[in-house]
């Protein structure tokens, strides 16, 4: 019984063998940037934060460029899922959606698409992102709240091009003293995952053998 019990917590959408996250690039910037960031990068640290990539403001942004990694061909039903995750520090006073002050925007591109692009808010709750992790309250930097958004994770198609280039900007921010950002625990991975009709076929298969395991 707990032979077919686990068997049909697989069929239902629970996979038998995990896929397992290669990751490729990986940084939480305390021992300093390390080789990939362009010559905008820079990392500071404050009390409230570990050291991190930024401050920036206005539609200033910072750029990382990894190689593309030999990922090796998926099995039938299958496909690669490239990975983006990082941590968002959103600074002062960010207004979000406000139709005065606003929008603004907080934005990611891979090879010049963009991935993401949200409004965050530290001083109400008018933003198109999820609440924060942590905030907002005053970390330290002005008078005005901070965030700090944890595990931002995006999926990318790298296309054929030889490098992973990926760009985080902001847009519509005012000066540093009022609006700036910062990053940290960046990562990026890649895994193989089932695609959805290999994944239907696979449940109608498995309730198929369970009638048959009944009669």
């Amino acid at each position: 019984m707990r032979l077919r019990g686990a068997y049909v917590l697989g069929v239902l959408g629970l996979p038998l063998a995990a896929h397992a996250e290669t990751i490729f690039y990986s940084n939480n910037f305390e021992s300093g940037l390390g080789t990939g960031w362009g010559t905008a990068a820079q990392v500071t640290q404050h009390t409230n934060f570990s050291k991190f990539v930024g401050r920036y403001s206005g539609n200033q942004g910072v750029l990382l460029t990894v190689a593309k990694p030999s990922v090796p061909t998926p099995p039938a039903g299958s496909w690669v899922e490239y990975r983006l995750t990082f941590d968002f520090y959103a600074i002062d006073s960010w207004d979000g959606d406000d139709p005065t002050y606003g929008p603004d925007y907080f934005c990611v591109s891979v090879n010049s698409n963009t991935v993401f692009a949200q409004t965050f808010a530290n001083q109400h709750q008018y933003q198109s992102f999820m609440p924060p992790t942590v905030g907002g309250i005053d970390l330290g930097y002005g008078a005005a709240f901070d965030s700090i958004y944890r595990d931002i994770t995006v999926t990318f198609n790298p296309g054929t091009a030889s490098n992973i280039s990926v760009s985080w900007y902001g847009i519509g921010l005012q000066g540093i003293a009022d609006e700036s950002w910062g990053i940290d625990n960046v990562r990026l991975s890649y895994a193989v995952v089932p695609s959805p009709a290999a994944g239907s076929a696979l449940a109608l298969a498995g309730l198929a053998m369970l009638r048959r395991r009944r009669h």
